[in-house]
């Protein structure tokens, strides 16, 4: 449940997502994602534009792009972004069509 400010703590983060808090905490080490503060019980809480960027994170992880590709893409500007996602799906055809069998 998001808090009354829009922002969420990691746990209920981690399981809207289906990541790990674990994984989030490598996230943030490595700035992909960074929490807004923290609550009185030391928790960390993400606001609307990190729970969007997280969102983005997974997108781009579930098409297999490392994280610090992934790092580079969002943090450039949008341009970016679909240059390297057309790149990735030309690969990812290229090795389809590799595997497929003639018919």
């Amino acid at each position: 449940m998001q808090e009354p400010d829009g922002s969420w703590r990691i746990g209920e983060l981690a399981e809207a997502t289906g990541l790990s808090v674990r994984a989030l905490h490598h996230y943030e080490a490595m700035n992909l994602v960074m929490p807004i503060g923290r609550t009185s019980g030391g928790h960390r809480l993400y606001g609307p534009a990190a729970v969007e960027r997280l969102y983005q994170v997974v997108m781009l992880r579930a098409l297999g792009l490392p994280l610090e590709k992934i790092r580079t893409i969002i943090d450039a500007e949008s341009p970016q972004l679909r240059s390297t996602l057309s790149q990735h799906l030309e690969l990812i055809s290229a090795r389809t069509r590799e595997q497929t069998p003639p018919a």
